[in-house]
């Protein structure tokens, strides 16, 4: 063995070996290094460590990313990046039928902003519009980013070496929701109120296994109303290759979902009340093998809504949509803490969780060839896309290709009163496929037409594909799979 006198020790290593080394180590593991012992205090002060690890989350330069000349790497990291980096990113929730994504980015616009940190912004598309008793078709649009929270970095203080372990709360970061509501200004849209926040408003939920359920009928029993309701759509489910499992949690405080069983407010309710809501959801576990346990889920966030009821309205339609108009929500109030002494959270009576959706990136660029193509990749089509659903407006899909069934499936991450998020909203077979020219020649003029797309390069360069679609009623009730084929 070697004596610790040889020249050996780890504090021997040059810096620049040890930050090779800390590239291979979660922050974490890096932060509890430097606080070892002296020695390793020195370290604290280079820039190179704390860059690297800024870089991890997509900061590798301050001034690119809207921060302050002042401001150090290891500020940025301490006291924002270390807590809420993980944040950083898109995320869906389990809204009812709906759903919804929430994207968390660095303020890069801060010299505009006034400000510098972290905003989430929700995606928000156009509303299904009614005229003459029927409802209009809704073009494709792109989302429109509406601020709902800020997480906000100060100047910094004195070097102080509890910085680098990133301490709960953050000594130098404020947060703030934004309640957006319609505008009665002409010449403005929205309107816009900032509401400061005892602490940033949100919520880490352990793994759960807490599922909606829906009945729509008449049940002539209570216990047939129980042996009768259906498992809403799961999300995520099992096999939710859209969810993003790699992303490294927040750190921030897990708090476990609070078990809760709707079923005992409904035995207790009276068959005539039962009937008179007609069609209605509630929660419960599920045990449904469709439906992962909760060793096996992921960890979800949940955004806490303002205390003041005028001010969490709007704000919890914003962040938690509902199809509340022909659902009735069977629910009793309840406090995000779950303590009676702490009243400062008011959370939604059906808090929705975000799941960390995962957000691909592209293959090789000489993969990407055209689709007429015969080297074209299907894999290339996986990953976020905008989907026009008619009278529903853009809804957002995420495409997986199945290369054991060579099949491109089509996941609703958002949906909609009929098909909701959380169902393969369309599948085609790859193999059977054909060039626009060689078959489905009518077809695929007849729906380019009905597109507006005059363009005739795109018109001779189409594939078509066979494959299913899923089609409901409101409610998610009557579901049929239609097969669609080429017409030769």
């Amino acid at each position: 063995m070697l004596s610790q006198n040889a020249g050996s020790h780890i504090t021997r290593l040059p810096i620049e070996l040890l930050c090779q080394i800390f590239t291979y180590l979660p922050g974490n593991s890096v932060v509890h290094f430097l606080r070892t012992c002296r020695g390793y205090y020195v370290l604290s002060s280079s820039e190179t460590i704390w860059q690297e690890l800024c870089a991890r989350h997509g900061v590798s330069s301050l001034s690119a990313s809207g921060f302050h000349s002042q401001t150090s790497f290891r500020h940025v990291y301490a006291q924002l990046l270390h807590a809420y980096g993980p944040l950083l990113g898109l995320w869906a929730s389990d809204s009812l039928f709906r759903g919804n994504v929430l994207q968390f980015r660095i303020v890069q616009e801060s010299k505009q902003a006034g400000w510098e940190g972290i905003v989430g912004e929700v995606w928000r598309f156009p509303e299904q519009q009614q005229e003459g008793g029927q409802t209009l078709s809704i073009p494709h649009h792109e989302p429109t980013y509406v601020e709902c929270l800020r997480i906000q970095l100060a100047p910094p203080k004195q070097p102080n070496l509890n910085e680098s372990e990133g301490d709960w709360p953050p000594q130098n970061v404020s947060s703030w929701w934004l309640v957006t509501e319609p505008s009665s200004d002409p010449d403005s849209i929205w309107s816009k109120r900032q509401i400061a926040c005892p602490s940033v408003p949100l919520w880490l939920n352990a793994p759960h296994n807490q599922s909606y359920y829906a009945y729509l009928g008449y049940p002539a029993s209570t216990e047939e109303l129980m042996n009768t309701s259906s498992l809403h759509p799961p999300f995520p489910p099992s096999s939710a290759v859209w969810l993003d499992t790699s992303r490294p949690t927040p750190h921030m405080r897990m708090h476990p979902v609070p078990a809760r069983d709707h079923r005992q407010i409904l035995r207790a309710l009276h068959l005539p009340q039962i009937r008179q809501l007609m069609r209605f959801m509630y929660l419960a576990p599920s045990d449904d093998p469709n439906v992962p346990p909760p060793n096996a889920r992921h960890h979800s966030l949940t955004i806490l809504s303002p205390p003041n009821y005028a001010d969490r309205t709007p704000y919890e339609e914003l962040v938690n949509p509902h199809y509340a108009d022909f659902m009735m929500f069977i629910d009793n109030p309840w406090t995000a803490a779950g303590e009676a002494q702490d009243q400062r959270w008011l959370r939604s009576t059906t808090p929705c969780h975000y799941f960390p959706l995962r957000f691909p990136s592209p293959l090789d660029q000489n993969a990407h060839a055209h689709p007429a193509e015969a080297q074209w990749d299907p894999r290339t089509v996986e990953g976020l896309w905008l989907g026009a659903y008619g009278a529903h407006g853009t809804e957002v899909l995420y495409l997986t290709y199945d290369t054991d069934k060579e099949e491109v499936h089509a996941w609703k991450i958002t949906g909609d009163a009929n098909v909701p998020r959380g169902v393969v909203s369309w599948r085609c077979s790859v193999p059977n496929c054909a060039a626009d020219g060689q078959s489905g020649v009518e077809v695929t003029a007849e729906l380019l037409d009905q597109m507006d797309i005059a363009d005739v390069r795109m018109k001779a360069a189409v594939r078509m594909f066979d494959g299913t679609g899923t089609v409901s009623r409101p409610g998610f009730t009557c579901v049929a799979h239609i097969y669609w084929h080429r017409r030769n």
